[in-house]
Formats: structure tokens, sequence, C-alpha cells
């Protein structure tokens, strides 16, 4: 029995592994196809940080957007940057660390199946498309929300781990460099404070207590390095552009990021195709499933973390649409693939033992995933790049 049992575990892992590199491979294609043609150029945002000077002095004086200089850094000190392929090489990267965790975290929370649909899904969004391959910088802010997901599932299952508050601290200190993300980290640390009390109260001597004091300061002293030298880049590490705008809290604006989820993107044809959703019907709909699931069950340590990121993250996109509105993205694909699991239980509680009915729905859920991603593709691949405003505003830069 066994062996049966150690057998099964074998073939599970064999199976989350499989997965995983499919998911990994349609990602990369999707991320280098045409990517010195398609976009041709490179977005005002990269073009700041690509003129700039590529030394340690400059990231310490702002420290902002850490993960993507220092990504960019490596490319100028290994003399890569000649090639636009080189240039796209940290937003891909981390976009591909994004896709990782959401599908690590899509697999504890509901599994195989809905890990490789929910990854597949998030993977041929055309936001992501346009993000990663265009817009660089802003791929840094895709990877907030599953990082924070990824540290609450270590939290929950490895509290025993030694070495796990050094992860844990490192992990939350890079996104700390990030805009904007100080307040979706402290509702992370509000939302796990047992469980990090029990691992530092439990686990830590005097050395380690000392190697955590340095883990959690060094990013605040660099930061505070930064506010001194420019205090403007308070307001971006915050989450503001520059500075609080009164106009930036006309209703117009408090409703823009409501337009941008449930009717269509932004007219920008730099980041967007203007007219067009950012979500299809498909999405729309397991997401709203996926927030009634959450807001039934809103007394769940991990309903309370979602409810209240998507009202932050809501906030953040109003106060910069361009750049935090990927908090969003990311939340809606995550709560979609609750909506898809949901919506599978719901039938297969229906026909638990009518393996015909059942296989039939999970086919049926398969096949509309399917065409949600051809959907996204073509509007990325077709849509937007045969455009020909897109290629006239294009030509002229």
């Amino acid at each position: 029995m066994t062996y049966f049992k150690n057998h099964i575990r074998k073939i599970s892992k064999i199976n989350f592994n499989v997965n995983l590199l499919v998911v990994l491979t349609i990602a990369i294609i999707s991320d280098l196809y045409r990517i010195t043609t398609l976009p041709n150029k490179l977005s005002n945002g990269e073009l700041s940080l690509i003129n700039q000077s590529h030394s340690i002095k400059l990231l310490l004086i702002n420290s902002l957007n850490l993960p993507y200089k220092l990504l960019l850094d490596i490319i100028f000190w290994l003399h890569l940057q000649y090639n636009i392929l080189f240039l796209k090489l940290p937003s891909i990267i981390l976009s591909l660390l994004t896709i990782l965790i959401v599908y690590i975290v899509l697999n504890n929370w509901h599994g195989k199946r809905t890990a490789f649909l929910g990854s597949l899904l998030f993977v041929s969004s055309s936001w992501i498309l346009h993000v990663t391959r265009f817009n660089g910088l802003t791929t840094e802010y895709l990877l907030i929300i599953p990082i924070l997901f990824f540290v609450k599932i270590l939290l929950n299952k490895s509290s025993h781990k030694k070495w796990l508050l050094y992860l844990v601290l490192v992990l939350l200190s890079g996104l700390l460099f990030i805009p904007g993300s100080i307040w979706l980290i402290i509702l992370a640390i509000i939302n796990n404070r047992k469980n990090l009390f029990i691992l530092i109260h439990y686990r830590l001597n005097l050395k380690k207590s000392l190697v955590v004091v340095l883990l959690s300061i060094y990013p605040l002293i660099i930061l505070g390095y930064n506010f001194a030298i420019n205090y403007n880049i308070i307001y971006q590490f915050i989450g503001i552009e520059n500075s609080l705008n009164i106009h930036t809290l006309t209703l117009i604006n408090l409703i823009k990021p409501f337009k941008y989820i449930f009717v269509a993107g932004a007219n920008n044809y730099y980041t967007w195709l203007p007219g067009t959703p950012i979500f299809d019907g498909f999405i729309l709909t397991m997401f709203l499933l996926g927030m009634i699931f959450y807001i039934k069950n809103r007394l769940a340590n991990r309903s309370k973390f979602i409810l209240i990121s998507f009202i932050l993250c809501y906030i953040l996109s109003i106060l910069n649409y361009e750049k935090n509105f990927s908090l969003i993205v990311t939340l809606v694909y995550l709560v979609a693939a609750t909506g898809i699991t949901d919506l599978l239980n719901i039938w297969l509680t229906q026909f638990p033992r009518n393996k015909l009915a059942r296989n039939f729905g999970i086919i049926i859920i398969s096949l509309t995933v399917f065409l949600s991603c051809i959907y996204n593709y073509r509007q990325y691949f077709v849509a937007w790049n045969y455009n020909i405003t897109r290629q006239t505003i294009f030509a002229k830069r």
C-alpha cells in the first residue's frame, strides 16, 4: 500500500512539472515571438532608463523600480544593450517569474487543473503581452500580488522551516522598492501577523535576530537616503506619479478603473487598442463568480486579503492608471481562476457518479479557456498590430 501511495505522489509531481513546463514554454514563445519587430520601438519609460547612467551610485540615489533597474544594469554591464531583444529581457524575466508564481499559487489554492487553465489565461492576456513586450517597467507591478500570496502560502505551510523568515524578508524587501507596493505589503503583514509572530517568537535566537533586523532595515535605509536627496520620490513610493492633484479625484477618474475592467481600456495606442475590452466575457464572468465566492466567504483569511487588496488596487489605479492598473489585472485573473473552480465544483456536484457528464463539463470549460486564449492573442498580434492608426503613431516615433 505504501508503494502505491509513493507511486501516486511521484506521478502527481510529474504532472505538476509537465503542466508548469507547458505554461512556461507557451509564455516564452508568446514573449519572444517577433519581439524585435512587434513593437519595433521602446516605450518612453524604457528609453528614459536606457539613456541614464548605469551605475551603483545612481541606483542608490533613486532605488525605486529596483528589480527592473538591476536587470537592465546587468544587460549594460555585459555590453548587450545594442540588441533590442536584450533590452527587453528584464521585462520578459519578470513576466516569466510572475507566471511561475501565479501557477504555484493557483496550484496551492485549486489544484493542477485550475492552475493550468488559469495560468494559460494569464499567459495569453493581451494586457500582459502589452506590458511585457512594450512597457517593460510596468512588468514589476504584475509581481506584487502573486508574491504576497506566495508569502502567505509559505507562512501557512512552512512555519517550522528555519530559513523561511529570511526568504519572506527578502521577497518583501524586494517588493518595497516597487512604487505603491507599501500599502499591499502592510496589508499582507497584518493579514499574516499570527504566523509571523509564531515564526519570529519561536524560531529566532540572538544571531538570527540580528540578520532579520538587517534584512528589515536595509531597504528602509536606502529609501530614506532617496527621500533625503529628492523628496518627490516619496510621492512615487506611495503610488502617486508626482504630487496629488485635486483633478485626480474627479468623478470621471474615480470610475475609470471600473470602466477599464468592464467596458474598454484607455484611449492610448501605446498601451492598448482603444475601444476594445481588456477582459473578454468569459474572464469577466469567472471573475464575478470568484468575487461572489469570496464575498460569501468573507470571514476567511484569504477572502479578507483579496477583497481589501482589490479596494487598495482600485485606489492606486485612480492615482496612477498606467502603472498601477496591472495590480488589478493580476488580481482579476487570480479571482477568475477561483470562479472556474467554483463553476466546475457546482457542475461536478450535480453529477457525482456520471463520468460522461463530469468529463463533458470539464471539456466545455477547457474549450472556453482555449477560445479565450485565442481571442486575446488575436487582439494583440492581429487587431493591435495591424491597426492603421497604431502603425502611423509608431512610424512617427
